[in-house]
């Protein structure tokens, strides 16, 4: 369980470590099912209770150690809590080991790698979300040429059309970002096809818009580069405003945490 230990203060094989994991188990067969230890565990994680929620990962890991949504929702804590090679181990388990064709692991594996400032591991992780959900939607053939065939295809498979337009949305915003004036042509008109979404989530809008922004800022189109930073600014607001939730700590110091990763001075040697 490699990286499920540092995220459990690495506690020595003990007496007090026997009794946790004893006492992991019988709350754990306390609930109804592994499944109901999940849905609490995702309300905690929701609302931001992130320690709540990462212990019930870890009890459910206990029982189940191949349980692939714990074990990715753990990574996903612990990521948020800037234990980023914690997050990157558990992330990893989930898809090389378990289900390598988890796309939203590997979205949230590329975010944890580019807290790390691994960017061209980031960058790697991205591609895959992008050629899974497109190869997806297209039957296999996953085709950045064809994201208008995509968009008409994946439109009659609601609710999972949702579920594509945000995963591919957020990789495209993570490579616009990452990239900026190197983000491919293909990749801006897809970003500019999902904008014209009308049911687009907000976090999925707001990280499609900073990605706009960043791309033209870079490309020196400064007047043009305003409205998706006004644009991504209010999504985010609404977003946020939509889940009743405001000012999270864990949430800011991760941001924080990744900005100083990755802006390293060797970067802009």
């Amino acid at each position: 369980m490699g990286g499920l230990i540092a995220l459990e203060t690495a506690l020595p094989d003990t007496e007090e470590k026997h009794l946790r994991r004893v006492s992991c188990l019988a709350t754990i067969r306390s609930m109804a099912t592994i499944s109901e230890a999940l849905r609490i565990a995702v309300e905690h994680h929701q609302a931001g209770r992130l320690g709540v929620a990462e212990q019930i990962y870890l009890r459910i890991l206990a029982v189940q150690p191949d349980h692939v949504d714990a074990l990715h929702l753990l990574g996903v804590v612990a990521y948020q809590v800037v234990k980023h090679e914690v997050a990157i181990a558990c992330l990893q388990r989930a898809m090389i080991r378990l289900k390598p064709d988890y796309a939203e692991a590997h979205n949230d594996l590329g975010n944890a790698f580019g807290s790390r400032g691994k960017l061209d591991e980031a960058i790697a992780c991205y591609r895959q979300v992008v050629q899974l959900e497109l190869g997806s939607a297209l039957g296999g053939r996953a085709d950045h040429g064809r994201s208008a065939a995509w968009r008409q295809r994946a439109a009659h498979a609601r609710p999972r059309y949702a579920e594509m337009c945000s995963l591919f949305g957020k990789a495209l915003g993570q490579l616009a970002t990452i990239l900026q004036s190197r983000l491919p042509e293909d990749d801006l008109h897809a970003m500019r096809q999902l904008l014209s979404e009308a049911d687009l989530g907000d976090d999925d809008r707001a990280a499609l818009e900073f990605g706009l922004a960043q791309v033209l800022d870079a490309q020196g189109n400064y007047r043009e580069a305003a409205d998706p930073l006004v644009q991504a600014n209010a999504a985010r607001r609404a977003a946020l405003a939509r889940q009743e939730r405001g000012y999270i700590p864990d949430h800011y110091r991760s941001f924080v945490a990744g900005l100083a990763a990755t802006f390293t001075p060797q970067l802009f040697a």
